[in-house]
């Protein structure tokens, strides 16, 4: 099913880029809190905390703008436009909600419209993000048991992958390299089940079921931890 210029891509960047001091992913495989990323957490103390409006008068931190730049561009991919593409709809989405001081105050349905004001001024009517019709990514292999896996992108992996790490070591007490290297087992893991876009979207929660528990126990066998 074709999609408009960026559909996908904005649902992504609101789920993941929900803290513009933290955007790392990966960190929601461990602890609990109610079902919600640790850093999702954090944000919500320092909202309750009375900082509720930019110090800018109205407008992004230069961390929240970078963040969801960079996650447009990471979605864009190789499309010689994308710059050009993150810019307009960067730029939009900072007119239309100057005050939001994380991605999740701005609202998905208003940041798909922008992105369609975008696809309209660039004349990409028929643009389709890479994700296929039958909810996988465009970067799949086989597996050694001849079972199709989806592989992310190495940049969506690696930036998994540091997110899980910094969790995994103020959680375990993991050194950088141990920490790194447990995430990568763990994520190739996700890879395996999720694309990255559906990975993004889920919690602490969905990440507490026996089934993770076993592949946490695995990678931890695995490495000596």
């Amino acid at each position: 099913m074709k999609q408009l210029f960026f559909a996908l891509a904005v649902a992504l960047l609101l789920s993941a880029c929900n803290n513009n001091k933290q955007p790392e992913m990966g960190g929601n495989m461990f602890g609990n809190n109610k079902g919600k990323s640790p850093w999702q957490n954090n944000n919500n103390n320092n909202n309750n905390n009375g900082n509720v409006n930019n110090t800018g008068g109205g407008r992004w931190t230069p961390a929240l703008r970078n963040a969801i730049m960079q996650g447009c561009l990471g979605e864009v991919g190789n499309d010689p436009q994308a710059k050009e593409k993150c810019d307009c709809w960067v730029g939009k989405v900072e007119a239309r909600f100057p005050n939001a001081q994380t991605a999740d105050q701005i609202p998905e349905e208003a940041a798909n419209q922008l992105a369609t004001e975008c696809m309209q001024q660039f004349g990409g009517g028929n643009y389709v993000p890479p994700v296929n019709d039958n909810g996988g990514n465009d970067y799949n292999n086989i597996t050694d048991g001849g079972v199709t896996a989806r592989t992310w992108p190495a940049a969506q992996r690696q930036q998994w992958i540091m997110g899980c790490a910094g969790n995994a070591q103020q959680t375990f007490g993991l050194n950088q390299q141990q920490a790194t290297e447990y995430c990568d087992c763990i994520t190739r893991k996700v890879e395996q089940k999720y694309t990255f876009a559906e990975a993004v979207r889920l919690t602490v929660q969905d990440f507490s079921t026996p089934e993770w528990e076993a592949v946490r126990m695995n990678c931890q066998a695995a490495l000596g931890y």
